[in-house]
């Protein structure tokens, strides 16, 4: 994680943000940034879902040449 925070004080964080971002800003537009930053958190959570599985994992190549160094063995 990017910060040292519990996720009481992450709460606390988002909520405070939320009320500074809200002063003086019709419904309107605190409905569009609501929207906004929904979407965003959306498509954030979809390139974490995602990213895993285009990421190189150093131990399935290992366990891979582990298996072609046994089998050479027998």
């Amino acid at each position: 994680m990017c910060c040292n925070l519990s996720p009481e004080e992450l709460v606390l964080a988002a909520a405070i943000l939320s009320i500074y971002i809200a002063k003086n800003r019709t419904s309107d537009e605190v409905d569009l940034l609501g929207n906004l930053f929904q979407a965003i958190g959306t498509n954030l959570s979809v390139i974490a879902t995602v990213t895993p599985q285009n990421e190189p994992n150093d131990n399935n190549e290992n366990n891979t040449s582990d298996k072609s160094n046994k089998s050479d063995k027998i």
